[in-house]
């Protein structure tokens, strides 16, 4: 089971992913729009969850390379 807190955070990471493919919008802003308040926070949990750094994520699947 999940707990609400992880559940957040894999929804904060999720939307997080659809704006690193969909858009060319800075790493810090969607950290932002997506609720975290600290980028660090944002980018060890987004490399916890997916299992690589944001800019690794969009460099290998995005248009916006």
């Amino acid at each position: 089971m999940v707990s609400p807190y992880q559940y957040l955070l894999q929804v904060r990471i999720g939307k997080a992913q659809e704006l690193l493919l969909a858009t060319n919008r800075p790493l810090a802003d969607i950290a932002a729009e997506v609720g975290f308040e600290e980028y660090s926070h944002f980018l060890a949990t987004f490399r916890k969850i997916v299992g690589m750094s944001p800019s690794h994520y969009r460099k290998n699947n995005s248009l916006y390379q």
